[in-house]
């Protein structure tokens, strides 16, 4: 069952079904081939073909019937939610969880006096993410602060949490199966290294200023999966010089 609070589980991915249906057609006109370069995964480095097929096939998901897009594909039309979801991006059906497939290149933990907070940046793959992530930023930030914003080919999500004991939970091995979040296997965030390629869901939040009523944007974490893991060095083993029968 689909649980709207997560969409962990959305995706039923296993090595040997072959490419998802997407929910949405694409055009076919002269434009196609356009789409298809802003489209295209450019790695930093090589993958098997499962692992590289794999990454696309996250790359290029979206369910608009469970409000989750891979971030290329986040509705021009999503805005701020009302109600309690005012400081949330949000569509027609809720609010939006946005899927991104990149290289990881920093996961940060820190820490001061009242709060503990995560933050994970990850290289973008794509020219349509980033150009996507460049005008959601621009879109959903006050007028005053559009020309802030800068085009860039790393997005970071970030999470706080108040108090310093904080244990980051909703790492998962996306490597081989990615079905519910209760069915799969969790990792330490320890295992995961720069280069790798990962999964990072998150939502776009905004938090407003009581004084002015202005706001400021970001990715908020969610959960993070690792896709192809990048080559670990290894450790080498040590002659212990024995030669003894046991």
């Amino acid at each position: 069952m689909y649980l709207r609070g997560r969409s962990v589980g959305a995706l039923d991915y296993r090595p040997g079904r072959g490419p998802l249906l997407l929910d949405v057609d694409e055009p076919l006109d002269e434009a196609v081939p356009r789409c298809i370069q802003r489209e295209l995964l450019v790695l930093r480095q090589p993958v098997g073909v499962d692992a590289f097929f794999r990454i696309d096939t996250f790359a290029r998901f979206r369910k608009p019937r469970c409000a989750i897009y891979s971030l290329g594909y986040v509705p021009v039309e999503a805005t701020w939610g009302t109600g309690g979801n005012s400081r949330l991006l949000c569509d027609s059906v809720g609010p939006v969880d946005i899927w991104v497939v990149g290289c990881l290149e920093r996961f940060q933990y820190t820490t001061d006096i009242s709060v503990a907070s995560i933050d994970v940046r990850v290289a973008l793959l794509r020219e349509c993410d980033r150009t996507r992530m460049t005008n959601l930023l621009r879109r959903t930030s006050p007028k005053t602060r559009v020309e802030d914003v800068e085009s860039a080919t790393t997005l970071t999500a970030s999470v706080e949490y108040p108090g310093k004991a904080l244990v980051f939970r909703s790492v998962y091995d996306g490597t081989v199966t990615y079905e519910a979040a209760a069915l799969m296997k969790r990792m330490c965030v320890t295992d995961l290294c720069p280069g790798d390629y990962v999964l990072v869901e998150c939502m776009l939040v905004r938090t407003v200023a009581p004084a002015d009523g202005s706001w400021s944007v970001k990715f908020q974490l969610c959960s993070l999966s690792l896709l192809s893991g990048a080559a670990r060095a290894g450790v080498p083993e040590r002659d212990s010089g024995f030669r003894g029968e046991m």
